[in-house]
């Protein structure tokens, strides 16, 4: 859990605490009802602060494990077309034939020719 995550509760629960010392100031509440109303808002909102911080690092958890799981498929994908390669499977999951194979051996040595007499 990162570092921002673990100060998720106390900084919801200071903002609540502000706003509500700001409003029962405002309204002109005496001292005593005042610091009341001001531990019971910060009681529930560090619970509230707890239960987003734990909601937003499950999503965390969640998307981590489907990267895992892409990173993990993309890698098999990888193995199984080197694999096909070396098997002389073209991409499209054919087999090449060897009258194919022949043809792109006379293509390259055809070419080297030219370049040679060039």
């Amino acid at each position: 859990m990162s570092t921002k995550l673990k100060l998720l509760p106390v900084l919801i629960m200071l903002l609540a605490g502000a706003i509500t010392s700001v409003i029962t100031y405002i309204l002109k509440y005496e001292i005593s009802t005042m610091l009341w109303i001001l531990a019971g808002v910060l009681i529930l909102f560090y619970v509230l602060g707890i239960i987003v911080q734990k909601i937003i690092h499950k999503f965390e958890e969640q998307i981590e494990e489907e990267e895992e799981q892409k990173a993990r498929e993309e890698g098999v994908v990888v193995e199984k077309d080197a694999k096909d390669i070396e098997a002389g499977q073209t991409g499209d999951g054919s087999l090449q034939d060897e009258e194919t194979a022949d043809y792109d051996q006379e293509e390259e040595a055809e070419e080297a020719a030219l370049e040679e007499e060039n």
